[in-house]
């Protein structure tokens, strides 16, 4: 009696816990139960049944997480300084003041070539070499324009940047930010690595097979674009590869749709165009060509032009050389006459000197020999 009671009560028991699996939606699957006779279809079914039969759950708890996200995504907004956001972010973004110190030097540049250009206008000596030159001034005038240009799209381009100012206004202003701004979470469920893999390989093949077949209708017939483009979004709209992947696709399609609408090429001239193209292709061959050889003799010319200056420099270089060496044997033939005069006119004072002094010896001598005799007497 014992036993037949308690025997009962476990099976009222098991019968209770299956009741209460059977209401709460936790399939003998995802409890980690399974029948080893069952075929893999019908595990895939129970699967599938008991994912619906929590998802209630499952989107309270996504609904708990998005909020809880919110929460904080507009505490940081709100309270956060901007240094600390772009530390957080490993962001590099510039200031206000950054843009106007790198726009300031830019305009300057500007308005100091407009006050050129103004100044040149009204230059007479300007004004007169341009009408000498009108070619010339026209391209100067083109130059400071294109100058002008392209500094005002720098400036257009910088004033454009995102700055961290802007950042963090934005993320201040309540009325704009939460227009602007979403929190959104996908599905909590845990995926399924092998059936994640085989939708992949799935949505590949679609996507390859289908541009395949669209890919040379389109080149052939451009107007086909729209209908190739839906076509493309409708095969691949139950894959749901995610939200960047759908935009990209329906980029895709946009730009299929403008390639549609771009009117096709007339093959006459196309034919047309590729015939001048080929004339052009001869002109600028023969033009090469002429240059070529107008090249060659200019540069033969100044080869013989280069010869001839050498040549004529040599011959200087010689006749100078021959000048100085006639200059240095005049100055010695000169050194020498006045060598050998010098010692002519010495030999001749000399010589002088040794007739007068024979003159004074032999006149001592013809007084001496003038002068009386004493006597023996007086002696």
């Amino acid at each position: 009696m014992v036993a037949s009671t308690i025997t009962q009560l476990i099976a009222l028991r098991k019968q209770l816990i299956e009741d209460i699996y059977q209401i709460s939606g936790l399939s003998d699957i995802m409890r980690g139960e399974s029948n080893p006779n069952e075929t893999l279809g019908a595990q895939q079914i129970k699967t599938q049944y008991g994912s619906v039969r929590i998802r209630d759950r499952q989107n309270e708890l996504v609904r708990i997480a998005r909020d809880a996200a919110r929460i904080i995504a507009e505490v940081m907004a709100e309270n956060f300084q901007s240094k600390t956001l772009l530390e957080m972010s490993q962001m590099e973004l510039p200031s206000d003041a950054d843009i106007a110190k790198q726009v300031k030097p830019l305009e300057a540049q500007a308005r100091s070539i407009e006050k050129e250009l103004q100044g040149a206008s009204s230059d007479p000596e300007v004004a007169a070499m341009a009408k000498q030159n009108p070619k010339a001034a026209q391209q100067i005038m083109q130059q400071a324009q294109g100058q002008i240009a392209q500094i005002a799209k720098q400036i257009e381009d910088l004033k454009k940047t995102v700055t961290i100012d802007q950042v963090m206004d934005f993320l201040h202003d309540q009325k704009i930010r939460p227009f602007s701004l979403d929190i959104e979470t996908d599905s909590t469920i845990q995926p399924d690595e092998n059936a994640e893999k085989q939708r992949r390989s799935e949505f590949l093949t679609a996507l390859a097979g289908t541009l395949a077949q669209l890919g040379p209708m389109v080149q052939a017939q451009p107007e086909t674009a729209p209908f190739a483009a839906e076509v493309l979004k409708f095969a691949m709209a139950p894959f749901r590869p995610g939200r960047s992947m759908d935009a990209t696709i329906d980029e895709f399609a946009e730009q299929m749709k403008a390639m549609g609408s771009q009117p096709r090429p007339d093959p006459s001239a196309g034919k047309a165009e590729a015939d001048a193209k080929a004339n052009e292709g001869k002109m600028a061959v023969e033009k090469a060509k002429s240059d070529a050889a107008m090249a060659k003799s200019q540069s033969d010319a100044e080869i013989a032009r280069t010869k001839a200056e050498a040549d004529i420099a040599r011959i200087n270089a010689d006749a100078a050389q021959k000048q100085r060496e006639a200059d240095i044997r005049i100055r010695e033939i000169e050194a020498n006459a006045a060598a050998a005069a010098q010692k002519h006119e010495q030999d001749m004072q000399k010589g002088q000197l040794e007739i007068e002094k024979l003159r004074l010896q032999v006149l001592g001598q013809a007084q001496k020999n003038a002068a009386p005799q004493p006597s023996a007497a007086q002696l």
